[in-house]
């Protein structure tokens, strides 16, 4: 009696798994033709893989983009703990322990490069609606081209950062070009921009917003109101990041990272101060983003009417793109710079 309820226990799951996986077949649709006629094409590496008859288009139903491999949320995972501040090895280990996957470094690199150009471009047009008073400061972080200067604007009330710069040289002509960034991000014009005793911010600050805007220079930290603490918060951030990365590359590699970045802390990361919230939703940008994960799948966002970002179309992409990375694909080192250690990430 009991190896027939086992038997009929047995059936019935079967026949569940049967059932379940006939609705999800019959929900696959060809991402080359977006055809549903599709068949079951064997397994490859544990993933089932199906077959569209009318183009005879191979793929597999893992969730990963035309053109990709690796699933957009573990893409996105990845790029998450890149700006978080973890190494290569820890983001490989994490990435092994949660998906069962190990990319190289040179796939991690190609990751954050695509993923931050293409976040760069969605969100370049946004608008913040900021608050009056701006808050600008500038540290020095290393390139293995020798030291730049990286320039930040942020607004207090929505800790929103309007602009980063970077550049060789700490002149007016730096300070003119940050706050004309920054200009055109905000909605609206700032009372009052705290800095710090650079001789340059009070003609920038005249030349891009005119008298109307009132420039204070920062009392220190102990100053309860006139200091710039919170930009200096940031650059210590920005600095921790890279101690990790071992370094940039050029300023070309500082450039690509500091928009990603840009990105991550305005659109992704939760601030306390902010009950929890990012300085996108704070700032009331037309389109947020949860996670790096979104930035591959705009095309399946609601997209509100009155965002005013161009998109380039989703074209499928080859599994090996040229960049000068041999098959297969192996990096050693900081992708982001020439320098190299031992025991490094």
């Amino acid at each position: 009696m009991e190896d027939l309820s086992a038997l009929v226990e047995k059936s019935m799951t079967f026949a569940t798994e049967l059932s379940e996986d006939l609705i999800r077949q019959a929900k696959l649709v060809c991402p080359a033709c977006d055809a549903k006629d599709i068949v079951k094409y064997g397994v490859r590496k544990g993933v089932q893989r199906y077959k569209c008859k009318p183009c005879n288009k191979v793929f597999s139903d893992n969730g990963a983009l035309p053109g990709r491999r690796i699933p957009p949320t573990q893409v996105g995972a990845a790029i998450s703990m890149f700006y978080e501040g973890l190494s290569y090895r820890d983001i490989q280990r994490n990435l092994d322990q949660q998906f069962g996957y190990v990319p190289s470094t040179a796939t991690l690199y190609e990751w954050v490069r695509d993923y931050s150009k293409k976040a760069s471009r969605v969100t370049a047009d946004f608008k913040a609606n900021t608050g009056d008073t701006w808050v600008v400061d500038e540290t020095v972080i290393r390139t293995d081209e020798g030291k730049v200067w990286l320039w930040n604007v942020m607004d207090i009330d929505t800790r929103f950062l309007l602009a980063t710069h970077l550049s060789r040289t700490r002149t007016l002509s730096d300070a003119v070009k940050l706050f004309t960034k920054a200009k055109e991000r905000a909605s609206s014009e700032p009372k009052k921009i705290i800095t710090d005793k650079m001789p340059a911010y009070p003609d920038a600050i005249e030349r891009v917003f005119g008298a109307n805007t009132k420039h204070i220079q920062s009392e220190g930290i102990r100053s309860k109101e006139l200091n710039n603490n919170l930009s200096e918060r940031l650059q210590g951030t920005i600095k921790d990041r890279t101690k990790v990365m071992r370094g940039l590359g050029d300023i070309e590699a500082a450039k690509l990272f500091v928009d990603g970045f840009t990105f991550h802390y305005n659109h992704i990361k939760p601030h306390i101060s902010l009950n929890g919230k990012t300085p996108a939703q704070v700032a009331n940008l037309p389109l947020t983003f949860k996670n790096w994960a979104e930035i591959a799948h705009l095309r399946a966002v609601e997209i509100p009417n009155d965002a005013t970002f161009k998109t380039e179309p989703l074209v499928k992409q080859p599994i090996f793109r040229q960049t000068g990375i041999p098959k297969p694909r192996v990096f050693r080192g900081n992708p982001f710079g020439r320098r190299t250690s031992r025991g490094g990430p």
